[in-house]
């Protein structure tokens, strides 16, 4: 079994961001030289920069010139805010705003919006930022070009900390455009960083590999060092979840040594090495990976890190378990979960909790790994709520923001002040119009919804209508992504509820939640490419199932679910039936072998109960899917009926203690008989890899 360690793996692409120019290891000592030096080489931490530039002997006084003053705070507080340094960069910010307003430096007015929006987004105040980035967009037009660089990149990096990637990419690609035209090679990385991390977020790992190979290999032109770290853990993010051991290890080793000993960059480090003990896990090199995490955890000590120690606890509890040393590792991981709640972090806890649970089911305690599932899926479910209750949030901070920025009070004629007045209408009316469906709609198209209509550059027309399509698919099987199933389910709602105010009667919706069974051998016994064709074979095989009305999602790794307008809680029994029997009864061909595969599933109408929420009926699907695998795998179970007087957080925390109080009816159907062992022998052997059973 893989660890399911994806927070850590994805630590760095999500949290060390950077926006700055940049600088060197052996820094001149003067502003101007040490500023030069930064645009044009990089450096090895933002820390080590804004340290080289405090210590600098003509630092600018306040009787300095105001260009120097001017670059000097904007590179302190640029420095400052992603060094985490916030004290200092309020201050430096503080006097960019002086000399606007004291001095009247109006270039110093527009880098205190850019700063203030780069400080807020950094400090995860993505309103506020918003509201700053809105007000330093009007000054692009009338910007020379060096601010226009600085305000195209912060844009970038302020829509990607709030999660808009397309749009960060579309401004990403213009920014970075502009720092090639200028021969800024530094920033030129920096905003492939920036679109880098974009795509790796909304899923697009082949565009992010790419983007952070082109940035690591400038980097390592230029001398940037930070930026090839960050880089090269991009890559061993992509890498590790592609089961590329020796990349994976290659550029895990490369990041450390980048970053190792450097001021500032001790976190990175850190999270490196957790990275690089998953690495010995899933190589099986078992004592390299307990060496590295006993590394890990005294400096995660040192650096007062309590969520880094539970992940290097918890690793070294998996290596140990592994490596036949049962309790004592199970108990280091239930140490590892205890620090993660007591941190209060559902995120990490959700993966140390479903790593624990692939341990049991490798050491045989199937009853075990059930229940640490079920409490997987419970402290999901809160996740999601909160994730919700966060976004409603959201949504106010953005209409706030929008309202500040028509300024109505300050236009000088009456008919520009009606025109703002009626813009300030609309965007309440979308935001009231957003939280009456809000809930229909999921988070993340909550956020989409209520984006405005930006600059669109008709060069990217092709680039655009691409992303469109990558936003709806996913780019490995071709099947709708999850954003896309939020959406539609939004949409189904809302028929569901038009259909009931017209008086047409009760219409379901069938959701069938579909797990390749043991898919972590496919992957081990023939590669990676080969477990990719098999998930693009598994969704040719669904889509050629279902109807036009129909809709298969890849909704995670291995697992896929069917969205099933107008399906019966009879007819679940029948797709059940053939969706087992399509992707069992013939194995997948890829280069020669032939590879075969059961699956299992969870099945059930939703609503089945009035005002129920898509998302809870699809937690009671993943709760089907669990019975479905403690039972053997290979069948699918769906819920048949559900009591009146049902005890529904009983039916959403257990479904077979709900079933034994007989609040909920289950039936299972089984799938095909699997191939048996000679068959399967003979055609593995054949290809020289282990068979799958």
């Amino acid at each position: 079994m893989k660890p399911s360690l994806r927070t850590h793996l994805t630590a760095v692409v999500l949290v060390l961001t950077a926006t700055a120019s940049a600088a060197s290891v052996a820094a001149p000592s003067t502003v101007d030289a040490l500023l030069d030096q930064h645009g044009r080489k990089g450096y090895a931490s933002p820390l080590v920069a804004l340290r080289a530039l405090q210590a600098a002997p003509d630092r600018p006084s306040a009787d300095a010139p105001l260009d120097k003053q001017q670059r000097y705070q904007a590179a302190l507080a640029d420095y400052a805010t992603v060094a985490g340094e916030d004290a200092v960069a309020e201050q430096a910010i503080k006097a960019l705003g002086t000399l606007a307003t004291e001095r009247g430096c109006q270039p110093c007015g527009v880098l205190q919006l850019v700063r203030q929006a780069e400080f807020a987004a950094a400090n995860k105040k993505p309103g506020d930022a918003r509201a700053h980035m809105t007000r330093a967009l009007q000054h692009l037009p009338s910007a020379e070009q060096a601010q226009r660089l600085e305000i195209m990149t912060a844009h970038a990096s302020v829509l990607e900390h709030g999660d808009e990637f397309d749009e960060a990419i579309k401004a990403g690609v213009e920014a970075a455009d502009l720092a090639m035209r200028m021969d800024e090679p530094a920033r030129q990385v920096d905003v492939l960083a920036i679109m880098a991390r974009a795509n790796l977020t909304r899923g697009d790992l082949d565009r992010g590999l790419a983007l952070s190979t082109e940035a690591y290999a400038l980097a390592k032109r230029i001398g940037y060092t930070y930026q090839m770290a960050r880089m090269r853990n991009n890559q061993s993010y992509v890498y590790g979840g592609r089961d590329d051991l020796p990349k994976f290890h290659a550029a895990l080793t490369d990041a450390l040594r980048l970053s190792n000993g450097v001021p500032g960059m001790e976190r990175f480090s850190l999270t490196t090495l957790i990275n690089l003990s998953a690495y010995h896990i899933y190589a099986k090199q078992f004592p390299e990976s307990i060496e590295v995490t006993r590394r890990a955890e005294a400096l995660a000590n040192e650096l007062g890190d309590d969520l880094s120690v539970a992940f290097a606890v918890s690793n070294r509890g998996s290596a140990m378990a592994r490596m036949g040393q049962v309790s004592s590792g199970l108990a280091l991981m239930q140490k590892g979960s205890d620090l993660a709640a007591g941190a209060g972090d559902k995120r990490a806890s959700i993966d140390l909790l479903d790593e624990k649970a692939n341990v049991y089911e490798l050491v045989g305690r199937p009853a075990d790994a059930l229940a640490t599932l079920r409490r997987v899926i419970a402290l999901d479910k809160e996740l999601t709520q909160t994730q919700r209750d966060a976004v409603l949030v959201e949504l106010q901070e953005k209409f706030s923001a929008e309202r500040k920025s028509h300024e109505i009070d300050r236009l000088s004629t009456e008919s520009a002040r009606r025109q703002a007045e009626v813009e300030a209408r609309t965007w309440q009316q979308r935001l009231w119009a957003a939280v009456a469906v809000a809930f229909a709609l999921g988070t993340v198209l909550l956020w989409l919804g209520l984006r405005h209509v930006r600059r669109r550059n008709r060069l990217l027309e092709d680039d655009n209508a691409a992303l469109s399509e990558q936003s709806a698919h996913d780019p490995l099987t071709g099947a709708y992504n999850r954003r896309h199933c939020e959406r539609l389910m939004g949409q189904q709602e809302l028929t569901l509820h038009a259909r009931d105010l017209n008086g047409e009667g009760k219409a379901g919706v069938g959701l069938m939640v579909i797990d390749v069974d043991f898919f972590k051998k496919v992957n081990d016994a023939h590669g990676h490419v080969a477990g990719d064709a098999v998930l693009k074979g598994v969704a040719g095989r669904l889509q050629s199932l279902v109807r036009d009305q129909d809709a298969v999602v890849r909704w995670g790794g291995e697992e896929f679910l069917l969205v099933l307008p107008g399906a019966s809680r009879d007819g679940l029994a029948v797709i059940a039936r053939r969706v087992l029997d399509i992707i069992a009864t013939e194995p997948f061909e890829v280069n020669g072998a032939l590879i075969h595969v059961t699956a299992s599933a969870g099945a059930v109408v939703w609503p089945f109960k009035d005002g129920q929420r898509w998302e809870e009926a699809m937690h009671v699907a993943d709760l089907a899917l669990y019975e479905s695998k403690g039972s053997g795998r290979n069948r699918a179970t769906y819920v048949v009926r559900v009591a009146e007087d049902a005890q529904m957080e009983r039916v959403y925390r257990d479904l077979g203690a709900a079933r034994e109080q007989g609040e909920v009816e289950l039936q299972t159907v089984v799938g095909p008989v699997r191939p048996t062992p000679d068959d399967v022998h003979r055609n593995a052997e054949e290809d020289g890899v282990p068979a799958l059973l």
